[in-house]
């Protein structure tokens, strides 16, 4: 984590600052066959929940961190009991799931927090956000409880893999379809009715939506003739057909028909990069418009997409992190850089990125650096830079 930020032990070797933007709270345990157990101060706790603060369960090594901010995990581990300053919690795996246990309420399904490092204040994230995917109580629940969970559960993951099985029901998986791509950004509306399409997805991009439910593991035929028909109907840019799976005779029939084919299991995981960070509809739509069978593979550009912003962030806030008040041009600047590139063993940043970068900070709603005669000081410590990042954010979603 010291490669990401810049880490400051606050409290003992348990409570730690992340730059300014949250504290983490370790805490640890031995493998104990698929058991970890673990103690939360109740003060070290209260203290910093106001401070974006984040509890690291590590279980057994860094392979297995759950990650959960306090706010989640306050809800947790409401009205349980406290013995000796500290909440007594255990965590244990069972069919590669993770469970965190509460004494008097129950076992929580966890797994969503696994390794889920983003330190993002909850106000501001508008991607992907793990939560607790399923409550088994100590008691039966009342009945409104189980409608509550069965509502919580019904999840457009959850909807799509039960409904893809459903064929009994096919009106289960069009709608569940039609959820999924207005979520990640179309406009699209259900169809369904005899001699039209499924799902008509109309903007930004125009394209059919077949989808085909089947309690196999594989379809073997699909009416291409049907499908052109439909498309024709709706002036629509491509044809998709959506299942659990597919036969290799009906690939290679969907590459001479012009039509695209793709997995209900490769749609769940275009839906976990959406969820991490929003990408344009037309860059989903080049992917989904590839002919015969979309892939994992094919979702690649998009996680490099993810992770060239990610990079320049990153050199955004190591550039932050080595300006001081003082004027400098690009060449000093860029020397300066390169020496501490050199010691950190990290990649150098080229003179034209960085000045990019310095007229990102520059600019006029940003500024945080100040440009004058094409030289760039800071305007701010770094903490206070990070600070009036959150604000501008704050100020933007209190717009929308």
């Amino acid at each position: 984590m010291e490669k990401r930020y810049n880490i400051e032990a606050i409290s003992g070797e348990s409570v730690f600052q992340l730059n300014s933007r949250a504290v983490i709270y370790l805490r640890y345990s031995k493998d104990h066959n698929g058991k970890y157990y673990f103690g939360i101060t109740e003060t070290d706790f209260k203290k910093y929940a106001s401070n974006n603060l984040f509890v690291l369960f590590i279980c057994g090594d860094e392979n297995n961190v759950i990650v959960i901010p306090s706010i989640d995990l306050e809800k947790l581990i409401a009205d349980s009991r406290v013995a000796s300053g500290q909440w007594k919690l255990n965590i244990f795996v069972d069919n590669n799931r993770f469970y965190l246990r509460v004494s008097g309420k129950g076992k929580f399904d966890i797994t969503d927090y696994l390794n889920y490092y983003d330190f993002t204040p909850m106000e501001f994230r508008k991607g992907y956000v793990p939560k607790v995917i399923d409550f088994i109580p100590v008691k039966p629940k009342k009945p409104v409880d189980e409608k509550i969970k069965v509502e919580e559960a019904l999840t457009i993951e959850n909807k799509l893999k039960t409904s893809v099985r459903d064929s009994k029901n096919p009106d289960n998986f069009e709608n569940a379809l039609c959820e999924f791509f207005n979520e990640i950004g179309f406009a699209a509306r259900k169809i369904g009715s005899p001699g039209d399409t499924d799902v008509l997805v109309e903007k930004p991009v125009s394209f059919i939506v077949d989808g085909k439910s089947t309690k196999s593991s594989s379809i073997s035929r699909i009416n291409f003739t049907r499908l052109k028909q439909h498309k024709k109907l709706h002036d629509a840019e491509f044809i998709l057909v959506v299942s659990a799976g597919f036969d290799p005779a009906l690939i290679r029939d969907a590459k001479l028909e012009e039509s695209s084919l793709v997995s209900v299991k490769t749609l769940l995981k275009l839906l976990n990069i959406h969820r991490i960070l929003p990408l344009s509809p037309h860059e989903y739509a080049a992917i989904l418009s590839k002919k015969g069978l979309i892939s994992d593979e094919d979702l690649k550009k998009l996680e490099e997409k993810i992770q060239e912003i990610e990079l320049f962030l990153k050199k955004v806030l190591f550039i932050v992190n080595n300006l001081d008040f003082s004027h400098k041009n690009i060449d000093i600047i860029k020397g300066h850089l390169d020496a501490k590139c050199e010691l950190m063993k990290m990649p150098s940043i080229s003179k034209e990125e960085i000045e990019e970068i310095l007229k990102f900070l520059s600019s006029n709603i940003i500024n945080i650096v100040e440009a004058k005669n094409l030289e760039y000081s800071l305007r701010y410590f770094p903490n206070q830079a990070t600070t009036k990042f959150r604000s501008l954010l704050k100020l933007l979603y209190s717009q929308g």
